[in-house]
């Protein structure tokens, strides 16, 4: 990124022409934030942004994926899949009771098979009634650019106890929220 200096592992996967950040990104905007105001944090996991930073945080030639373009992400056929669920495929494997990762027991079907090396980066929320942290080693979210109709934009969630991952649309949250970001071009 040529605007800090920062370098990102990127993968691509199967036949897809698409090419994808493998890890999250760390650019500091304006509504981005270190899990509990910890850069360390930010150098592990990335920074989270709200869904109006997240549409503008990408370097040049790189840009915030659509739900759309997600879907065909996850939707890519690894040979071997079996019985395990995307999410799965995602996640980086090991676990904080086993001193050998950072998702909290039992990452449940964690390979990282694609390369993405998915991190339980928690999330913000932010708003009169309630400010805070949460779910740093059990979730990680990340924005799509996807905004339906009726406000909101999909965000991808994946879980520590499940191998499965899921689009998720919180409505009219969204300039209170802070979630992950994946880069694509």
């Amino acid at each position: 990124d040529s605007r800090d200096g920062q370098s990102y592992k990127t993968i691509q996967v199967g036949f897809s022409t698409q090419t994808w950040m493998a890890e999250n990104l760390k650019y500091k905007t304006n509504n981005s934030w270190c899990y509990d105001n910890d850069p360390s944090n930010c150098e592990i996991y990335g920074r989270l942004y709200t869904w109006e930073a997240a549409r503008t945080a990408c370097p040049p030639g790189w840009h915030l994926p659509s739900e759309e373009e997600w879907k065909a992400f996850i939707d890519v056929p690894i040979i071997g899949d079996g019985v395990m669920g995307i999410g799965g495929r995602l996640k980086s494997t090991g676990t904080i009771e086993d001193g050998t990762g950072l998702w909290r027991s039992p990452n449940f079907g964690a390979t990282n098979e694609v390369g993405f090396s998915a991190l339980p980066g928690g999330y913000r929320l932010g708003n009169s009634q309630y400010f805070g942290f949460e779910l740093q080693g059990e979730e990680g979210r990340w924005w799509t650019s996807t905004s339906p109709t009726l406000g909101g934009a999909w965000t991808l969630c994946l879980y520590y106890y499940a191998s499965g991952a899921e689009m998720i649309n919180y409505s009219g949250a969204d300039d209170e929220l802070g979630y992950s970001v994946r880069c694509m071009k």
